[in-house]
């Protein structure tokens, strides 16, 4: 029998891939005219939360987590960071 482990939110299985609870992912993105609020730790499974500043409307998605790299054994926010473009 295989064990395949489940990461991310684009559901990447990693055969035989063990893990570290504490592996990191970098500082998460900036973004211009707003920020990922609250500040989240930066250890696999995280969520960082966009939100932009008054007068500005998101696009693309509101939240990207810590997730394993697939095909590695680097961890990394997932998705594009999304852009605030103002009103």
């Amino acid at each position: 029998m295989e064990t395949f482990n489940l990461f991310g939110s684009e559901y990447t299985c990693i055969k035989n891939f063990a893990y570290s609870s504490e592996m990191n992912c970098s500082d998460p993105p900036v973004i211009a005219n707003g920020a990922c609020t609250p500040v989240p730790d930066t250890l696999l499974k995280a969520s960082c939360p966009f939100v932009c500043d008054s007068g500005y409307d998101l696009n693309g998605h509101d939240t990207s987590f810590c997730a394993v790299v697939s095909g590695s054994s680097a961890a990394a926010w997932n998705g594009t960071a999304p852009t605030c473009n103002s009103k």
